[in-house]
């Protein structure tokens, strides 16, 4: 059987407009860009958002690897970010008010539907990959 590609799916955070929908709607908060940032593989990028993205009190430049723990902000809203390496993967950003957020952040954002989503990728791949891998086979004497 042919190896399976290793899927990363990036979650966007920004703010929902009628056209685009992003994976973490920030939305009322006008300090966050509709594309704000970006966070891939355990890297974070700023997506050019006017109001800039920070990590533990530093701009972003480029992508940033995250660690568990890392304050984020995008632009008026602080998160903290905690990943859990557990069987599934997730990535998980809350508030944090212990560090000066003014409660713009909203309540806790979790990412199991995002992790149930990634799962169900990988399952389409791994089926389409089959499917490839018998139609190939399929044409062999």
């Amino acid at each position: 059987m042919a190896t399976q590609p290793r899927l990363v799916h990036a979650l966007v955070i920004g703010r929902n407009s009628p056209t685009r929908l992003v994976d973490v709607d920030l939305s009322p908060n006008v300090t966050v860009s509709r594309l704000h940032a970006e966070i891939a593989g355990g890297y974070l990028t700023d997506l050019q958002s006017l109001n800039g993205t920070y990590v533990n009190g530093k701009r972003v430049q480029g992508r940033v690897l995250l660690h568990s723990g890392d304050l984020i902000r995008f632009g008026t809203v602080t998160v903290r970010y905690i990943e859990n390496q557990t069987l599934a993967p997730t990535t998980t950003i809350s508030p944090a008010a212990d560090d000066g957020d003014d409660g713009t952040g909203g309540a806790n954002i979790k990412f199991e539907y995002f992790k149930q989503r990634l799962l169900d990728l990988q399952r389409q791949a791994s089926d389409l990959l089959e499917q490839i891998e018998a139609e190939y086979n399929r044409g062999k004497p």
